[in-house]
């Protein structure tokens, strides 16, 4: 089967659902919904004053969800309520640049994704329940709490994730996963670069 993913307002093709792992994110956010230390909804609104860090604006990338700011106190785990995600992820990285309908996510139903550009959040009745990085040149400061990315090498993933990496062979090509965390290798070299990234359902189907 071919994977859907969603670039810009277009879908594009893949074949990942992210791993066994990923799915049971998934099936575990549709059914319960997460603390979120952020402010109101209707703060969506100013999302064109991004909080900065040093180095600009962050977004963290976990297993469970993400990271708002890259602070604790900023977590959005799967499960959160879709506006209370959006408007903690648009005050970060600005304003979403489309809201895209899915038919069918992984066959579990109807489906949103949100566009932030290099990074797609992904929503079922309601719910945050995946994530997906696929360009780190736009906005690099995104990736996880140990520095995986896209862009980065397969040497340095053991240590951005936490330990070593399972890799397999794929429809997809060269897959990865660690902790929840999943992504595709731009080809089976030692020294490849990770050119996608997720977590949750990624509303993708082989």
């Amino acid at each position: 089967m071919k994977r859907i993913l969603l670039t810009g307002t277009l879908l594009l093709a893949l074949a990942a659902c992210g791993g066994a792992g990923n799915n049971a994110a998934a099936g575990n956010a549709q059914g319960n919904a997460a603390n979120v230390a952020t402010p109101a909804a209707n703060d969506a609104a100013a999302g064109d004053n991004h909080a900065e860090s040093a180095d600009g604006p962050r977004v963290l990338l976990t297993g469970t969800g993400l990271l708002a700011d890259g602070t604790d106190a900023s977590a959005i785990r799967f499960g959160a309520g879709r506006a209370d995600t959006l408007a903690a992820v648009t005050r970060t990285l600005g304003q979403q640049r489309a809201l895209n309908a899915i038919e069918d996510c992984s066959g579990s139903g109807p489906a949103q994704a949100a566009d932030f550009g290099p990074l797609v959040l992904f929503f079922q009745q309601d719910r945050f329940v995946g994530w997906e990085q696929r360009d780190a040149s736009e906005q690099p400061w995104i990736g996880t709490p140990g520095g995986a990315s896209v862009g980065a090498r397969r040497p340095d993933l053991a240590a951005a994730l936490g330990g070593p990496i399972q890799v397999e062979q794929s429809t997809l090509g060269t897959e990865f996963s660690r902790d929840g965390i999943s992504g595709l290798l731009a080809s089976a070299n030692a020294d490849a670069q990770v050119d996608r990234l997720w977590a949750g359902s990624n509303c993708a189907m082989r």
